[in-house]
């Protein structure tokens, strides 16, 4: 156990030497005694104390409320005040520094202890709510910004899709009257306006990743792949990608589209990130370990770098090009919300060049396991289990 470093203030040596004797003997740390306010600021620059024991009346131009009032306020040291006497008028200057307490000399071991333990307790009171309230005000920050960014990626889409759809159009109609640099150029505006297409999609799923907007019920994962393999129906028979479930997926009890737009980002990655010339592999399966469900998504794709797990779950992270693997840098960064809001945790297994696991949890209270004799396995497509609700 790391003991408590206090730093003592304290012009009259004999006293000095008497109250380090006593911390010590009560299991503090005496890193440094000053004797003057001066000393005393750079002794806590130095070693930056849990708390400090400051004599009001110390000799030379700073006092002891004068250096508990210079103290940085970010290192939040809490102040114990020793006096023998004050007047008045020295006692309202040192409540304006809001100490942690004051000791009348002469004082016990035993006071002296007890005040000093309570100061560190009211301490760790005050830190405890100043992180509570950090996380409301930052909870509530992100849940603004995340209002904005929906509002805005939604007022967007449309002009968006218009101009890709009038962009479609104009190719069909008259690129046969357009010389070569006019078709690239409307090449161009198509590319960009598709882009732009999915960075409002990503956008907008992004900022509603943690709503509960859709009430949370029992749904089959099977019936979600399903739908998902057929999404991605043309480009698996192009590729001859074959996504397999490869043991009994649990029911899960939460928001269905939530889930749904999870395997969507893993799945839709798995076929994407492969290298040239390879059918993509996709296998799916879930299991029980103590009180959690760990589901897996492994392909056989590039892989991924251990120096790269965590930043691919921020948002924006890329790890490649936009022309060599076309993205937002936000898929990965909106499983991890939902993830999150089936209060489980997301995870990835993986090496360069030998494909990528992407492991995620949901707490056994939110699943209910099938009863079935055999997995249901598929080489392009997941049958969906038809089991009823749970009672």
């Amino acid at each position: 156990m790391i003991a408590t470093k206090i730093i003592a203030v304290e012009d009259e040596r004999i006293v000095a030497l008497h109250l380090k004797q006593q911390l010590i003997k009560l299991g503090y740390e005496v890193p440094a005694v000053a004797s003057s306010g001066a000393q005393a600021l750079r002794d806590i620059a130095e070693f930056h104390p849990d708390l400090v024991l400051m004599d009001i009346h110390i000799d030379g131009d700073i006092d002891g409320i004068e250096a508990a009032s210079r103290i940085p306020g970010e290192l939040r040291i809490p102040v114990i005040y020793l006096t023998a006497y004050s007047e008045e008028a020295t006692l309202e200057r040192a409540r304006a520094t809001k100490p942690y307490g004051y000791l009348i000399k002469p004082y016990s071991e035993r006071e002296l202890h007890a005040t000093i333990q309570m100061a560190l307790a009211h301490r760790e009171d005050d830190e405890a709510e100043q992180r509570e309230r950090l996380i409301d005000e930052l909870t509530a920050s992100n849940l603004e910004r995340g209002r904005f960014v929906h509002a805005a990626s939604h007022d967007l889409r449309e002009p968006a899709r218009m101009a890709s759809t009038f962009s479609a159009r104009l190719a069909e109609a008259y690129a046969d009257g357009l010389d070569q640099r006019g078709k690239d150029y409307l090449s161009h505006v198509i590319d960009a306006t598709d882009h732009l297409n999915l960075l409002l999609d990503d956008l907008g799923s992004f900022a509603r990743a943690g709503d509960d907007t859709e009430p949370s019920c029992w749904f089959s994962p099977e019936q979600t792949l399903n739908q998902i393999i057929l999404m991605f129906d043309d480009a698996a028979r192009s590729s001859g990608a074959r996504i397999e479930s490869t043991s009994l997926l649990p029911q899960v009890y939460g928001n269905r589209t939530r889930f749904h737009r999870l395997m969507q980002n893993l799945i839709g990655n798995a076929l994407k990130y492969v290298p040239a010339g390879v059918s993509p592999l996709v296998q799916i399966s879930a299991e029980q370990t103590d009180q959690l469900w760990t589901f897996s998504v492994k392909d056989n794709g590039i892989g991924i770098g251990p120096r790269h797990f965590e930043r691919i779950f921020e948002p924006f992270k890329r790890l490649h090009s936009s022309s060599s693997y076309p993205g937002t840098g936000l898929g990965l960064a909106i499983c991890r919300k939902i993830v999150e809001s089936f209060e489980g945790q997301i995870s990835v297994r993986s090496a360069e060049g030998e494909g990528s696991t992407f492991f995620f949890t949901i707490p056994s209270r939110n699943c209910e396991g099938l009863r079935a004799e055999e997995p249901s396995a598929s080489g392009t497509q997941v049958r969906p289990a038809g089991l009823p609700d749970p009672a």
